[in-house]
């Protein structure tokens, strides 16, 4: 995990980019638009304790947007390739990344969700793997557990003071 800040008009990442992180908001807004050439409006808004492009930690990932600064942001990032080379060392976390990239490609086929930087299918994805048999959500569950330990989020110091 690493910290980064952007100022007000800075982009995040933009549209075709290969997604390298997980974001998370600890102070700030960081404005969305959709699409290679976005509208004068914003898709979304990510404030407060938001995280999005989830999908990068478990699979290749191309942006599919703009994210840019609305004012002084600060973020906690999760660069991918150091998560999936952690996993990489975890079975039952290569197994429950495993899990996650399955059942997000097949909500895609399906048109139960879109290929998005922002992951609005979380719910659904998460009863997907928990419709799992009972062994296989017990190891789940100790994964998961492990990992809120170990990823737990600091408490991180405004850069604003």
């Amino acid at each position: 995990m690493s910290q980064v800040a952007l100022v007000a008009g800075q982009d995040l990442f933009t549209y075709g980019a290969e997604g390298k992180a997980m974001y998370y908001v600890v102070d700030g807004e960081i404005l969305y638009y959709e699409g290679a050439v976005p509208a004068l409006q914003e898709t979304a808004v990510m404030g407060r304790s938001e995280f999005f492009c989830e999908p990068v930690l478990w699979m290749k990932w191309e942006h599919m947007g703009r994210a840019t600064a609305r004012m002084l942001c600060e973020m906690i990032l999760i660069d991918a390739p150091t998560f999936q080379g952690i996993s990489t060392q975890t079975p039952e976390l290569q197994a429950q990344i495993s899990q996650l990239r399955f059942h997000y490609e097949a909500m895609l086929k399906e048109g139960v969700i879109r290929a998005h930087d922002i992951f609005e299918g979380s719910f659904e994805l998460q009863m997907r793997i928990t419709r799992q048999p009972a062994v296989q959500q017990d190891k789940s569950r100790k994964v998961l557990r492990k990992l809120t330990t170990t990823w737990r989020l600091p408490d991180v110091p405004s850069f604003r003071g």
